[in-house]
């Protein structure tokens, strides 16, 4: 049983949350009314209790209305709705005649049949209660709203939700099945990775009791010769239930070659190179002029970056805060790999994000985002950049100190979130490329992709 309560006099919001196993419960609080004297009470009630809500349970929503006038207050409306996700429909049905008035100083209790179609199975739905009322010649109204995430009648649970591959060697992935039915949960559950990516075992037999939840483990590897992305595993438990992971083949760099800060990229020939350049629709590299590459290398006091970009037409920005009105390379970096603040996307409070661009002709690498406490800015000395331009091709080198993404440490197997974003503003419209994802419009890290040190 969930209970939502309510206090009016204000906005209320009371987050309540119950954790058993793997399933998480979340439910707002929201007050409609100003100084409304209306308290509002709402427990949601099952007689088949499940580790989540479900689809296609019965459930029996109770509202309590509390008057804490010194006079009777007269109901004119009750009505229980969803507003989110918009177009899904809940039937929520009142037992019973609607109370017409609510004694001073008393409690009216309004019991809703209710059950979440399958429309809402694996969806955070929002409902909304409002009670509209007279109090003499005083109109007014009073409600409630809180989300509550809808499970599918089987649950698929991928841990980790992101397996990050070792160059050489496997990882360890397992698959929670929770049943939420009646019945035993009984057949053959397959997983499909995308193309060189392996797993082991690729299908197993499975058996869930009623109300029962199993874990069952397996390994992932990869092939030689797998570029750094995105990769999907598709799971399928018996035609019934379909969730997918995403399995991350990251950058794997090395201990720095003797390279020199100077613009000129012949020393990097040993470094980590990867190619920058437009993708198609499938999210494939496609043939175009327009391929930057990227060189990366560290030690154990610095990352070490250089950028081969083409550039017939070089632009300085004006401004240290408007580095992207001109040619600018823009890194997302993730310390501790640990994705977006909310599901929308977004930076946590450790992300940064730093720009590398030129002023009057002069390299400048400037701290676009950083955790609080730490300013924005040009980082001056603390870093050394160096920049050359030759009419055709700009080339770009920078030495980050690891304490300007910290809490990350360098070691051997260790492993950082990065996504990149090249922005050449010397053509008719801005040409701009991405690797790794997430920095669009909005920034997402759950988009970028691993970094991992070798020695």
């Amino acid at each position: 049983m969930v209970v939502v309560r309510q206090v009016h006099g204000g906005i209320g919001l009371r987050r309540g949350f119950v954790l058993i196993i793997l399933a998480l419960v979340l439910c707002e609080c929201v007050s409609f009314a100003g100084e409304s004297k209306v308290k509002i009470d709402a427990n949601i009630v099952s007689d088949k209790p499940a580790l989540n809500y479900v689809i296609e349970v019965p459930y029996k929503l109770v509202v309590n209305l509390a008057n804490g006038e010194d006079s009777d207050i007269t109901i004119t409306k009750v009505e229980v709705s969803c507003s989110e996700p918009k177009g899904l429909v809940i039937q929520a049905k009142l037992q019973g005649e609607a109370p017409t008035l609510i004694p001073k100083n008393g409690v009216v209790s309004l019991t809703f049949d209710l059950s979440f179609p399958k429309e809402a199975a694996g969806k955070e739905v929002t409902l909304v209660a409002r009670v509209d009322y007279e109090r003499g010649k005083f109109s007014g109204y009073s409600g409630f709203r809180f989300t509550q995430f809808v499970a599918p009648q089987i649950e698929l649970n991928l841990l980790p939700q992101r397996s990050v591959l070792h160059p050489h060697r496997g990882v360890r992935a397992a698959i929670s099945i929770i049943n939420n039915t009646d019945d035993p949960f009984i057949g053959t559950v397959t997983i499909s990775p995308y193309a060189g990516i392996q797993v082991n075992p690729a299908f197993f037999d499975a058996r869930v009791d009623p109300r029962g939840l199993e874990v069952y483990t397996y390994e992932v590897t990869m092939a030689k010769g797998v570029i750094p992305g995105h990769y999907a595993v598709t799971v399928d438990a018996v035609g019934r239930s379909k969730e997918w992971a995403a399995v991350e083949v990251p950058l794997a760099i090395k201990r720095a070659p003797k390279v020199v800060i100077d613009g000129d990229l012949d020393d990097w020939k040993d470094a980590t190179k990867i190619a920058i350049q437009p993708s198609s629709l499938d999210g494939k590299p496609v043939q175009s002029v327009y391929a930057a590459f990227a060189y990366f290398a560290y030690d154990a006091d610095n990352l070490y970056i250089a950028y081969d970009v083409p550039d017939p037409e070089h632009v300085d920005a004006y401004s240290s805060k408007m580095l992207s009105a001109g040619d600018c390379i823009t890194m997302g970096f993730d310390p501790q790999f640990n994705g977006a603040a909310s599901s929308a996307g977004g930076y946590r409070e450790d992300d940064y994000e730093y720009q590398l661009s030129t002023m009057r002709g002069k390299p400048v690498l400037v701290r676009a985002r950083a955790p609080k406490g730490i300013s924005r800015g040009p980082l001056g000395k603390s870093a050394k950049v160096a920049f050359k331009h030759d009419g055709k091709r700009s080339q770009y080198e920078m030495v980050l100190p690891w304490t300007e993404i910290k809490p990350f440490k360098p070691a051997n197997d260790t492993y950082f979130g990065l996504a990149i974003k090249i922005e050449d503003a010397g053509r008719s419209n801005v040409t701009s490329v991405e690797w790794g994802g997430g920095m669009g419009k909005v920034r997402d890290p759950r988009l970028f992709l691993p970094v991992m040190l070798l020695d």
